[in-house]
């Protein structure tokens, strides 16, 4: 069962990220999920502040990666932007798939467009609006060998 988190503003899903980030190890993959506008840059760039990225992070749409390093101490982090690739025979085509076996954290925003291509081990995050409009949630499932993280925001149930 995911993990279920709501956020009211960019700088509170900034700051879950920041708290998922802390929890991470070297080569976790983060398969993040939802419509555009739903806050997935928002969450990519705290999961790289508490990565300790020394750069700023912005959406890689039209580059489909950005690489950033990390300070002393930090965790590199491979930034994907599938939006734009056909199938997994252009993640392939790219070389992307050899990127995911490295220390650098990887985030994939749009991974529905390349799963075929994507290891199962994957942590599966899912931001949507919820009912009322005005919030985010945001649902963190962890692949069965792994345990949930545990985020400084309570989560609501």
């Amino acid at each position: 069962m995911p993990e279920r988190y709501y956020t009211q503003s960019s700088e509170e899903t900034e700051n879950l990220g920041i708290s998922l980030a802390k929890q991470l190890r070297a080569g976790d993959i983060l398969l993040l999920y939802g419509d555009l506008a739903a806050g997935k840059t928002t969450l990519t760039r705290g999961i790289a502040k508490g990565l300790g990225v020394i750069d700023d992070v912005s959406s890689p749409t039209f580059t489909i990666l950005q690489q950033y390093a990390a300070r002393p101490g930090g965790l590199p982090m491979n930034h994907f932007d599938a939006y734009r690739l056909r199938n997994e025979d252009d993640w392939y085509a790219e070389g992307f798939d050899e990127l995911l076996y490295t220390d650098a954290v990887s985030v994939i925003e749009w991974p529905e467009n390349v799963l075929a291509a994507l290891p199962e081990h994957a942590i599966e995050i899912h931001l949507t609006f919820s009912e009322e409009g005005s919030k985010r949630q945001i649902d963190l499932k962890f692949p069965a060998d792994r345990e949930a993280l545990n985020c400084e925001s309570e989560p609501d149930l």
